[in-house]
């Protein structure tokens, strides 16, 4: 029973024995017809059959593709994902590295903005200190040449004999005054000097470290 299932046309043909054998000649003629009309239609169908198995099996061929071509847009997909992630991770990165380079170069600006402001206070400190030993040496230049006018009329005293002890005395102490006097001058302007060595050399300091900045 299996076999004829799987072979339609012996099954066919076995009917039509069956009926050509019990049947007059106009039964058998027409059975015979349908016969023939039953076997084309099975033909037919046979070919329609294979013809469809065939397309399905182009379509599980196409499916089997598709899937495949699914899975590889699928990796590339999340590839891709994955690539976009990073490129928003580093634009985030590169956004915070700007931001703190912004920030840095406004703290350079105002260090360097407050260094050109100390140099240029430092710079008017220098000038006033300039005047100042400017000033104090022309004073012990006064104070020397009335030192030496003082000297000059103390000796001019000591060796004078109509000149009394008394007046000596006074120029004595008058020019051990003006002695003392210049040394504390000299003293001072050593100070101003050293001062404004320091200052100086703060000042040349304070250039490098604008210059670097800048």
């Amino acid at each position: 029973m299996r076999k004829w299932k799987r072979n339609p046309q012996l099954l066919l043909t076995l009917v039509c024995l069956f009926f050509f054998l019990g049947c007059n000649d106009i039964e058998k003629q027409k059975a015979l017809t349908e016969a023939e009309q039953a076997k084309e239609q099975m033909a037919k169908l046979q070919e329609a059959l294979e013809k469809t198995q065939s397309e399905r099996d182009n379509f599980k061929s196409e499916a089997a593709k598709l899937s495949d071509l699914l899975q590889e847009n699928k990796a590339k997909l999340a590839k891709e994902i994955q690539i976009r992630e990073g490129l928003q991770s580093l634009f985030n990165d590169i956004n915070v590295s700007r931001d703190e380079l912004k920030k840095q170069v406004t703290q350079l600006t105002e260090s360097r903005n407050n260094l050109q402001q100390q140099v240029e206070n430092l710079t008017h400190s220098r000038d006033e200190l300039r005047h100042k030993v400017e000033e104090l040496n022309k004073m012990r230049g006064d104070l020397q040449k009335r030192v030496d006018e003082l000297v000059g009329f103390w000796m001019t005293a000591l060796t004078d004999a109509k000149n009394s002890q008394v007046k000596a005395q006074e120029l004595t102490d008058q020019v051990q005054r003006h002695v003392i006097d210049l040394t504390m001058l000299n003293e001072r302007i050593e100070m101003l000097q050293l001062s404004f060595m320091q200052l100086k050399k703060r000042l040349e300091q304070l250039k490098q470290t604008s210059v670097i900045s800048m």
